[in-house]
């Protein structure tokens, strides 16, 4: 079974709805804030967190999720985070 989030509509599947409901609880019991998983800066959102995160699960979530999906990967200066890019099947570096 596969997921559509709003994050331009990607295709996550199970296991990786599973890890985002996990960054989801993890935000909500480290800050008391709960994010959607139908945002359209969802990427963003956990990327946020994670930079502010005091310990790296949020992170491992966040670079797990999305090394699998490198259309929706980019580096993002702001971000302080960088997704790992891809070409042709191979990661760049």
């Amino acid at each position: 079974m596969e997921f559509y989030l709003a994050m331009d509509s990607k295709v996550f599947s199970r296991e990786e709805f599973r890890l985002l409901r996990e960054a989801k609880r993890l935000i909500k019991d480290e800050f008391g804030e709960v994010i959607s998983l139908t945002s359209h800066n969802l990427k963003q959102e956990i990327c946020d967190f994670a930079k502010k995160s005091g310990h790296g699960a949020i992170l491992n979530i966040f670079e797990k999720v999305y090394q699998d999906h490198p259309e929706a990967n980019s580096t993002n200066p702001e971000s302080g985070i960088h997704a790992k890019r891809y070409y042709r099947g191979g990661m760049l570096e």
